[in-house]
């Protein structure tokens, strides 16, 4: 187990080949200096630290919103030049060069890590029609998109007028920015609920596995409250709970029989259909997270955090 540390504060924790992201609360960012906050948190905008330094006056913040709306006023404040600094920086979607680490974990989580070489060279020209158009990237929050949704707003945008696509980008570099700055800081304690799903058989998280979230009534009856797949990373993208009024008891539906039809194993090598495992929160302001371990024979569990 090896902490990561950006300017004597733990962002990373890595645990074997695996890294994990540590959120940082707002009362520590409060605390930092000049120097740590500059390097910490403004790196939600692309290689841009001037959007933090300009912020720093406002520093220490009364909550996450406050700040981030601080910063968002100076990103629109700014001098046009400056502004176009900004959008020069993000890097090209489906781009197989070296990105930043928040750019590379969103553009992998939305599927453009993992082109074939046609939508490769699908995408590398619809980049250089936009940039050649307009002078700089294609910007979209890719957070929750797919591909094809990408791909689709990349050849509707490229028929906006210069003015209209430099408003759009800084709205999109404002949006990612406040993606970026929810998963960093904590601005209180809530509780939440999580999965992943691993597939033991060959080692490698199971992606696209359909669940459901069902909660038990006073009637004793459970009742569907949500659904999800999991991504690429055997994750779901958002908590399956969050916030207030968790307390309760619950049962997660995995459809594994599904995911593996979808891998093509054969029937008769599993049997398992459906995964329910039921539990209970007792604590709203708690993480639960509750993971399942597969394989063709059987299935495991337990309260993750």
């Amino acid at each position: 187990m090896i902490w990561l540390q950006q300017s004597g504060v733990i962002t990373r924790l890595q645990i074997g080949k695996r890294v994990l992201k540590i959120k940082i609360s707002m009362e520590k960012v409060n605390k930092m200096d000049q120097s740590e906050f500059i390097e910490i948190v403004g790196a939600v905008f692309e290689h841009s630290p001037w959007v933090a330094e300009k912020s720093w006056n406002a520093h220490p913040f009364v909550n996450l919103e406050q700040m981030y709306n601080h910063m968002i006023e100076e990103v629109y404040g700014a001098a046009t030049a400056l502004k176009l600094s900004l959008l020069r920086a993000h890097p090209d979607l489906g781009t197989r060069l070296e990105i930043s680490e928040s750019s590379r974990d969103e553009q992998e989580n939305a599927g453009l890590s993992q082109l074939s070489e046609q939508e490769f060279e699908e995408f590398s020209m619809l980049n250089k029609d936009y940039i050649n158009k307009f002078g700089f990237p294609f910007i979209m929050a890719v957070k929750g998109q797919s591909k094809i949704a990408i791909k689709s707003n990349m050849k509707a945008r490229i028929h906006n007028s210069y003015e209209e696509e430099f408003e759009t980008a800084l709205e999109q570099v404002s949006k990612i920015a406040k993606f970026r700055l929810w998963d960093l800081i904590l601005e209180k304690e809530i509780g939440k609920l999580t999965t992943h799903v691993l597939d033991l058989s060959t080692g490698k998280p199971a992606q696209n596995v359909a669940i459901e979230l069902w909660k038990r009534n006073n009637d004793n009856q459970f009742v569907r409250i949500g659904q999800s797949r999991t991504n690429l990373d055997g994750r779901v993208s958002e908590p399956l709970l969050e916030g207030k009024e968790m307390k309760g008891t619950y049962q997660i539906q995995f459809k594994v029989g599904d995911y593996y039809r979808t891998n093509k194993l054969e029937q008769e090598s599993y049997f398992l259909e459906i995964v329910p495992i039921q539990f209970s929160i007792t604590k709203e302001n708690e993480h639960y997270h509750v993971p399942l371990l597969i394989a063709p024979g059987g299935y495991s569990t337990y309260r993750g955090s």
